[in-house]
């Protein structure tokens, strides 16, 4: 059983890489060749039964001729045969139109997996970058201090990093568990009252211990209070002293103001 699960699994496995190198590009023209290819076959089908109606009406008419048609008139053979045609154009527009829209709704929601499967991909990638970062400076910290005696200073210094890159990782794996929690449908809204500026406070001293040489100018008043999700405004808040952080120059300071307007 277990080599099965095994043979399964590395199949599995297989089969997905394989799926990984193909181009997207090269799904959506085969995909597309394959419905042009099956339009065309439906047209073929329409055109052979409509030459089969009118090898039908002029046999009938050849046969009426002749006196052997029996109790057929021309008339009806005719109107046999007019049925028959709009019988055809019936069913054949009809699964046209069927073929048409399942092919557009099957082509948006494979692109919809796909694209999703590209950012599952791409968030495991960034996920694990980040979480890599924190372990290995906390490792490093906790092995500092076990091979050397250091001065308390030190030690005091190494502990404090430790724990800011303890708090770190555990922000990660909070947003880990919030995305998974919103992509099931699972998570419960919890609004409730916060000090949104020691909130502030707390986000902008954390990324200062991470980055000091990057300076921060801080305007935030005391005691703003804030109404809702405390976890996602400080989410989007750390997203914000983020990218800030990445996307200017080093030397330029990063500005975080917080205001109370009216109650906004």
């Amino acid at each position: 059983m277990f080599l099965m699960w095994d043979f399964e699994l590395k199949k599995s496995i297989k089969m997905k890489s394989l799926f990984d190198r193909i181009p997207l590009k090269m799904i959506i023209y085969v995909y597309w060749l394959l419905l042009l290819y099956l339009i065309a076959a439906l047209g073929w089908w329409y055109y052979e039964l409509d030459q089969q109606n009118d090898q039908m009406l002029a046999y009938q008419q050849e046969q009426i001729q002749k006196g052997y048609g029996g109790e057929i008139s021309l008339d009806e053979a005719q109107d046999a045969h007019s049925r028959n045609a709009k019988q055809f154009i019936g069913e054949g527009m009809t699964f046209l139109i069927f073929t048409v829209f399942g092919a557009i709704f099957v082509y948006g929601a494979v692109r919809r997996q796909i694209r999703y499967h590209l950012q599952q991909k791409n968030f495991m990638l960034a996920v694990t970058h980040e979480l890599k970062t924190p372990i290995a400076v906390t490792k490093l910290s906790l092995e500092t201090m076990k091979r050397h005696h250091l001065s308390e200073e030190k030690q005091q210094k190494l502990l404090g990093d430790a724990i800011n890159e303890t708090e770190r990782l555990d922000m990660l794996c909070n947003n880990i568990l919030l995305s998974s929690q919103m992509e099931s449908g699972g998570y419960q809204s919890n609004k409730q009252d916060f000090n949104c500026s020691n909130m502030t406070m707390i986000a902008v001293g954390s990324f200062a211990k991470r980055y000091p040489a990057r300076k921060f100018e801080i305007e935030v008043p005391e005691e703003v209070e804030c109404f809702g999700e405390e976890f996602l405004i400080r989410l989007v808040l750390n997203n914000l002293i983020e990218n800030a952080i990445k996307y200017t120059p080093n030397t330029s300071p990063i500005k975080v103001t917080l205001n109370d307007d009216n109650g906004e």
